[in-house]
């Protein structure tokens, strides 16, 4: 189901969808090019993620201008409602104060501001933005060590992850962890659907152990899959799907670019960290050289850099989230899930992917449908889950109307009898006719 927000033509939005998959599929090939130059794959990831930092910094910077200014405007029509006086040098103190405690004051927490909301959910952006960085750590680290099918097919394991994590805290709540708070149980479609899923991971296995055990083929081909690989990419599956949970509250309410811009600066720094941490390919501040922190500025390794940073990081992953206002995200999750496809042909035709085994073929058939099932099952779980919610508050305020308690304090009118109406706070309402007595 596609969202009803009136937005760009159906041509704009799919032509759209198929650039985003299409960049973001050909990462891995750039990807493979930079580690074989001798860049480490951890240091590569950082350059990506640090160019698209500083391509996100102008629209970071307007979208937050703007929001400032609106919450401004929503401060000052509270002030005038409420007949608070302020004056005007004491206004941007005012905002100040809110902003950076999180709170305002005299009960108006029901603003809805995003500033201070937005600052209050930082240290939880930053965390999100961490395990993004792993994720493009460890997937690069993949790419460098497996063939670019599996890579690509075992990180998009996230759907099937999150299903098993659920899974795991929901019994643990059940046994004794109050703690986890409240935790819905995945459906029985979506636990199916991740159990065929795995086993298609385990079928494509079975080329690893065909290429480890030839000699042969190892020295003559390049990005034969490898347990090692497999195993780096599955962790950058792990690790985007904490960012997902993490950050799922806040993409909901917050503008795009202003939530974007803190979690890539925040990966870019932690896949950093990795890279000045890896030893087998230690990585130097000083220079401009392959395994330098600023070699991304290179006029050699430049052009690498700024592509990923602006087509699979902006035309890619930024698309799919502006996407999810106008399309439904069972479409954006199956553009995703693409990428495998899509890279695997786009590394066969640079030369860099031979034609996949039969395990890899089947195994990857069985987990990418297996993914689509249980995202598929996911939207529709969570359609029922707002369906259910919406009602939930509509039974709420109904039950609120009816409860309310009102007066009425009744006096003599030639029409009838005078009542002036009040609400449980003694508030007077209005004044009616009635022909009765008691509460109304």
């Amino acid at each position: 189901m596609g969202s009803d927000v009136a937005g760009p033509s159906p041509l704009v939005l799919w032509s759209a969808l198929f650039v985003g998959a299409l960049t973001c599929s050909s990462a891995g090939v750039v990807f493979d090019e930079l580690t074989s130059q001798g860049v480490p794959p951890f240091l590569a990831a950082s350059w990506r993620l640090w160019c698209q930092s500083i391509i996100l910094i102008i629209p970071f910077v307007l979208t937050y201008q703007e929001v400032k200014r609106n919450d401004a405007e929503i401060i000052k029509h509270w002030i005038t409602s409420s007949e608070l006086t302020l004056a005007e040098n004491e206004l941007d103190e005012y905002m100040r104060l809110s902003a950076s405690t999180g709170n305002l004051r005299n009960n108006v927490d029901d603003l809805a501001l995003i500033i201070p909301r937005f600052y209050s959910a930082l240290p939880l952006m930053i965390c999100s933005g961490m395990f993004l960085g792993i994720h493009f750590s460890s997937w690069v680290y993949s790419v460098q060590t497996t063939s670019l099918a599996h890579s690509l097919t075992w990180v998009s394991m996230g759907p099937i992850i999150i299903c098993w994590g659920q899974w795991i805290l929901y019994i643990c709540r059940s046994l004794c962890c109050s703690i986890f708070g409240n935790v819905k149980r995945p459906s029985w479609k979506e636990t199916l659907g991740s159990i065929v899923g795995l086993s298609g991971a385990i079928m494509m296995l079975g080329d690893v152990a065909k290429f480890s055990s030839s000699p042969t083929a190892q020295a003559s081909l390049q990005h034969e899959p490898t347990m090692k690989g497999d195993l780096a990419a599955f962790v950058g599956a792990f690790a985007v799907s904490i960012y997902l949970v993490i950050g799922r509250n806040c993409r909901s309410w917050m503008p795009l670019w202003l939530y974007i811009f803190p979690v890539v600066v925040s990966s870019a720094l932690s896949s950093l960290i990795l890279a000045l941490f890896d030893s087998e390919q230690p990585t130097q501040w000083s220079g401009l050289s392959q395994t330098s922190v600023f070699g991304f500025l290179n006029v050699h390794y430049l052009p690498y850099a700024m592509y990923l940073g602006i087509g699979p990081g902006i035309a890619g992953h930024t698309v799919f989230n502006a996407l999810l206002k106008y399309m439904s995200p069972l479409i954006i999750s199956t553009a995703m899930l693409s990428e495998p496809l899509f890279g695997s042909v786009l590394g066969y035709i640079c030369g860099m992917q031979q034609i996949p085994g039969l395990w890899t073929l089947l195994g990857g058939i069985v987990l990418l449908v297996s993914l689509f099932f249980v995202s598929y099952n996911k939207e529709e779980e969570d359609e029922r889950d707002s369906d259910q919610d919406n009602l939930l508050e509509r039974t709420e305020r109904q039950n609120e109307f009816s409860d309310k308690q009102m007066t009425a304090a009744v006096g003599d009118d030639s029409s009838g009898m005078m009542a002036t109406v009040f609400d449980k706070d003694d508030v007077p309402l209005k004044k009616e006719t009635i022909h009765g007595y008691g509460t109304i």
